[in-house]
C-alpha cells in the first residue's frame, strides 16, 4: 500500500512538474490578438534558448503571424521551427540571430517581410517553402555567409535589394513567375558567376546586378523591354548575350558592354 501510495505522489509530482513547465514555456512568448481571432507573436522572452519552436496555438487560438523583430537579439539560437498556419514572417525578425543556422518553414507561408533574415549572418543556405508569394525590400541584405537560395515556383515579387551582399552566395534560381528584378536585388553579390533571367521578366532595376564581379555570363531575352541604370556596373567580365535588334542589345551599345548576339 506504501508502495502505491509512493507511486502515485510521484506520478502527481511529474505530471505537475511537466504542466508548470508547459504553462512557464508558454509564458516565455508575448503575443496579441489579430482581431480575427487568430495570434501574431511579436516577442519570445527566453535569450537562452538554442532550438526555438514557435507554437500552433496559444490558449486555443491559432498563431498566423510572426511579428517585426520577433528574436531580435536571440544571439543563441541555432534552430527556429514555424508552425504550419503561420502566413507572414515580420521585417527585422531575426535581426541580430547571429548562430541561426537551421530554418523550418510551414508550407502555409505566402509573406517573408522587409529586412526579415537581416542579421541571420550563420545561415549558409535557404529553400522557401512552395507557397511564398511575396519576399520583401533588403528579406536577405547583409547574410554574408548564405551560399544557396531556392526560391519558389509561383513567387511573384522579389523585392528591391532583397539578395543585396549576400558575398557568398552563388546559387539561386529565378523562377519564371517573377516579372521584374528590381533595384539592386542582387547588388555585390561577389560570388555569383552566372544567372539564368526567364522569359516572365520585362524589367532589370537599377544597379540589379551592380557589383557582381564573379559574372561572366547572362542571358537577357528579348521580353526584358527596359533596364535600370547601371544595372550591370562594376561587372567587368560579363559577357551578355542579348537577341539582335532587342532592347537588351540598344542597351549594351549605349553603355559600352560587352555583348554577344545570340544566332
Amino acid at each position: 500500500m506504501r508502495r502505491a501510495i509512493s507511486l502515485l505522489l510521484s506520478c502527481c509530482i511529474l505530471i505537475t512538474m511537466l504542466t508548470a513547465c508547459s504553462a512557464n514555456k508558454k509564458s516565455d512568448w508575448a503575443f496579441r490578438d489579430q482581431g480575427d481571432g487568430t495570434l501574431e507573436i511579436w516577442w519570445y522572452y527566453d535569450f537562452n534558448e538554442t532550438e526555438v519552436v514557435v507554437p500552433s496555438e496559444i490558449g486555443g487560438k491559432k498563431v498566423t503571424r510572426i511579428g517585426q523583430s520577433a528574436f531580435q537579439g536571440h544571439k543563441n539560437m541555432t534552430s527556429l521551427t514555424i508552425p504550419e498556419g503561420v502566413t507572414s514572417i515580420g521585417r527585422h525578425m531575426l535581426a541580430g540571430c547571429k548562430s541561426l543556422t537551421k530554418i523550418v518553414f510551414p508550407d502555409s507561408l505566402t509573406t517573408v517581410d522587409e529586412g526579415a533574415f537581416f542579421g541571420a549572418t550563420a545561415m549558409t543556405d535557404i529553400v522557401l517553402p512552395p507557397n511564398v508569394k511575396n519576399i520583401g525590400e533588403l528579406a536577405f541584405d547583409w547574410n554574408y555567409s548564405l551560399k544557396s537560395v531556392t526560391l519558389p515556383d509561383g513567387l511573384e515579387v522579389l523585392g528591391p535589394q532583397a539578395f543585396a551582399k549576400c558575398y557568398a552566395l552563388t546559387d539561386v534560381n529565378i523562377p519564371n513567375s517573377i516579372k521584374k528584378i528590381d533595384d539592386g536585388t542582387f547588388y555585390l553579390c561577389s560570388s555569383i558567376d552566372s544567372v539564368t533571367i526567364p522569359d516572365s521578366v520585362t524589367y532589370i532595376g537599377s544597379r540589379a546586378f551592380a557589383g557582381c564581379d564573379s559574372l561572366t555570363n547572362i542571358t537577357i531575352p528579348e521580353s526584358v523591354c527596359g533596364i535600370g541604370q547601371g544595372a550591370f556596373q562594376f561587372c567587368r567580365d560579363l559577357t551578355i548575350n542579348v537577341t539582335a535588334g532587342s532592347y537588351a542589345e540598344q542597351y549594351c551599345k549605349d553603355n559600352e558592354l560587352t555583348y554577344k548576339v545570340l544566332p
